[in-house]
């Protein structure tokens, strides 16, 4: 082997570890940043996330770079840029871009996350109703969730938020609340409906976000009005519960 077919293979050997390299960076930050959307999240509805291992992170990161890239940009050349010699000043920066960093990511859960599919890397929460027996039926009805129309079996929509392998995180019109999955038989969609089901379940989660971090004040008051009133919280829509 001459000296150039040498080279040209070492060269791809360093091409393919420099790719292997940064592919591992990536997912790394994507996992990273997935688990801090679900938790922040999670926290926000009053609950927080126990199994840290989940493919969904990663899809959940991928999507929070990918809307992230001109923050990051704009982020990268502002550091750059601003390169202060002073020590109490480098601080300052750091400081100032942390708090920044927080803001945004408070900001994007908020505000985008509960709009984006879970397919997507999003946490939209899905209007679903849960098949069970009659025990567990009455035991949900004490907590404001009816049971479906002509059935026995299943529950009426309700708004599904979160769920692993051990527990189901449900949105209400009045409450916010985790319940264990042993007991239940699965779920009911209505693909027909789903669209509109799914975006009255976007605007619960929205709504517990925003009271959650404050953002109360730039809820809809029609929206509000609807998720908060008595009426949402006695029929069967995706709303009540």
């Amino acid at each position: 082997m001459d000296n150039q077919s040498l080279k040209s293979k070492e060269s791809n050997v360093g091409l393919v570890k420099k790719v292997f390299e940064y592919t591992s960076y990536f997912f790394g930050a994507a996992f990273l940043c997935g688990f801090l959307v679900w938790n922040v999240y999670l926290y926000g509805l009053g609950f927080k996330e126990d199994d840290i291992l989940q493919i969904r992170f990663i899809f959940t990161g991928i999507c929070f770079l990918i809307i992230s890239t001109p923050v990051i940009v704009l982020s990268v050349y502002i550091n750059k840029k601003i390169n202060p010699k002073n020590i109490f000043w480098k601080f300052f920066r750091d400081y100032v871009c942390v708090l920044l960093i927080v803001i945004y990511l408070i900001s994007y859960i908020s505000f985008l996350f509960a709009r984006i599919p879970i397919a997507l890397g999003g946490g939209r929460p899905r209007g679903l109703a849960i098949i069970t027996d009659t025990t567990n039926l009455d035991f949900l009805s004490k907590f404001g969730i009816p049971k479906g129309e002509s059935s026995e079996t299943q529950t009426a929509n309700i708004c599904i938020a979160y769920e692993n392998e051990k527990i189901i995180v449900i949105l209400l019109g009045d409450r916010v609340m985790q319940i264990k999955k042993e007991g239940f038989l699965g779920f009911v969609s209505l693909p027909g409906d789903s669209v509109s089901l799914n975006r009255e379940c976007s605007q619960v989660a929205n709504f517990w976000i925003k009271r959650s971090f404050m953002f109360e004040f730039m809820t809809d008051q029609k929206i509000k009005d609807k998720i908060l009133s008595e009426e949402s919280l006695n029929d069967n829509d995706v709303c009540s519960g």
